[in-house]
């Protein structure tokens, strides 16, 4: 089996180096997350686990952006200092939102 955090990880590197060469941060940010919607989508409308587990697959290849935002936010709000953390750590709550379904993700049959 794949372990998705792998996955996670080397698209994660892959897009923040590729966004830093090409100094293009929208497509950097939009094309994972639209890959994670779709994946999202995917997930919810099948019931065979494998679908289901390349769904988690694409949906943590697709969060890649997180650490694109994340850049882009702390650059972007300079002062003062408190209002550069909250816009941090409302991106981070926004990003982890997705834990509110993980309950139902694998229920037992």
């Amino acid at each position: 089996m794949i372990v998705i955090q792998v996955i996670s990880a080397i698209c994660a590197i892959a897009n923040a180096y590729w966004a830093g060469r090409s100094n293009r941060r929208y497509i950097h940010i939009v094309i994972p997350t639209a890959v994670t919607l779709v994946a999202l989508v995917l997930l919810t409308a099948v019931t065979n686990n494998a679908a289901r587990y390349f769904a988690m697959c694409l949906m943590l290849a697709g969060s890649s952006s997180h650490p694109i935002v994340l850049t882009w936010l702390a650059n972007t709000c300079m002062q003062p200092a408190a209002k550069r953390a909250s816009a941090v750590s409302i991106a981070c709550a926004i990003a982890t939102i997705n834990h509110l379904y993980n309950p139902f993700l694998f229920r037992g049959q």
